[in-house]
């Protein structure tokens, strides 16, 4: 990578610290989306050397996240240092979606940086990443499964070391959180639709192994424990509300794009900000909509120039991000009413991507991508602050 952009990289990436190691070490453990679960998961690993039962909450969740943090509570770490796991894997993630747009075009490194910029500069990012949340490690997990998809896109034929890579991938991505597994689901269609016709049976051994080593045992237990793949996923305690309108629709979708703005508080619910945050807030998600609506007619327009695997890529990128909100409506429609925009974070290299690329080309001039380039980032930047203050503000 040339040096100017990996000076840029290197500058958002200071900025993400900032906001993270900030409210990391100034919001009290148990102030975010159920922080007090996730530490209780990790203590009940790091104390008894098990996982959590029926009656324990956070248990739907698979454990390698639990198993990291238990490791550092079991060397005496504190709590908040399990935040500190997260601002790692925050940092994994974005150097991961750099990796991506890097493959996808390697003559292009300021596309690659600023798509991992976006990422970094995105304050929802920036608040998960600095909580005790298995969501960190889902956005890292999801990000490394959109890496081997693009490799998988750009590839003519199977080598064995990329199926190893796909079973390590996938595996990673069933222990980590539930909500990587669209990206799962895309990888596979990718691989049996780019590679049809040069599949053999004896390509599923190197898939299929690393996929039972680091994930198997996890199911299996399941299936003892709860006899199901999966442990219950209803909330325990007073009936969950669920979606069932439009009208609630609508608040699902706008608070989940908030959730991509901000903090959320203890069980998930959007932090209110002052008024000149909030209409700062709703100007800033309406100009990413607008950036997002111009990538896509950019995008139809030059789709038939673009080679064959950058097209399966892309496909790919937009099937991630259309199941990973399908999911989380799903989630809403049959667990429990819960917008959290977090849940989107596992494919965000898409959307950020199509953004970046849209304005890059919309823009043409680089006066006019410097100016769009410089609004993100000083609303971004805003945002974060205002978020930052509230959260301290309310925490006394």
């Amino acid at each position: 990578m040339r040096r100017a952009p990996a000076l840029a990289l290197v500058a958002a990436m200071a900025v993400f610290a900032v906001f993270a190691v900030t409210y990391a070490l100034s919001i009290p453990v148990g102030s975010s989306a159920d922080e007090h679960s996730h530490l209780t998961y990790a203590q009940l690993i790091a104390g008894h050397a098990s996982l959590p039962g029926a009656l324990v909450p956070e248990r739907q969740q698979p454990p390698l996240y639990y198993l990291m943090a238990a490791a550092l509570l079991r060397i005496q770490a504190p709590p908040v240092a399990l935040r500190f796991l997260s601002i790692l894997l925050g940092v994994l993630a974005v150097l991961l979606v750099a990796r991506i747009v890097w493959l996808l075009a390697p003559r292009r490194p300021w596309l690659a940086v600023s798509t991992a910029a976006a990422l970094a500069l995105l304050p929802g990012f920036q608040f998960v990443s600095a909580s005790i949340t298995d969501d960190s490690l889902a956005a890292a997990a999801g990000a490394l499964l959109l890496l081997v998809t693009t490799q998988v896109a750009l590839a003519d034929l199977p080598r064995r070391g990329l199926l190893w890579l796909i079973g390590v991938s996938v595996g990673v991505g069933l222990i980590s959180k539930e909500t990587d597994l669209p990206l799962i689901i895309v990888l596979g269609a990718v691989a049996l639709w780019h590679w049809r016709g040069h599949l053999l049976p004896g390509h599923l051994v190197p898939v299929a192994v690393p996929v039972a080593a680091i994930s198997g045992w996890w199911y299996a237990r399941n299936l003892v424990a709860f006899h199901r793949l999966l442990p219950p996923l209803t909330p325990l305690g007073v009936p969950p509300s669920r979606l069932r309108n439009l009208a609630q629709l609508r608040v699902f979708l706008s608070q989940t794009m908030y959730g991509l703005l901000t903090p959320e508080r203890y069980q998930g619910s959007p932090l209110i900000l002052p008024p000149a945050g909030r209409a700062l807030m709703a100007f800033f998600a309406a100009a990413l909509l607008a950036g997002l609506v111009v990538g896509v007619v950019l995008l139809v327009r030059a789709w038939p120039g673009w080679p064959r695997g950058r097209q399966t890529a892309v496909v790919a990128y937009a099937l991630a991000a259309a199941g990973a909100l399908a999911l989380s409506l799903a989630n809403a429609v049959v667990v429990v009413f819960q917008p959290q925009g977090r849940y989107l974070l596992v494919a965000a290299a898409g959307p950020l991507l199509l953004l970046v690329w849209g304005v890059a080309r919309g823009a043409r001039r680089r006066r006019g991508i410097v100016v769009a380039a410089a609004a993100y980032v000083a609303g971004a930047i805003s945002l974060s602050i205002f978020g930052l203050t509230t959260a301290i503000a309310i925490s006394g």
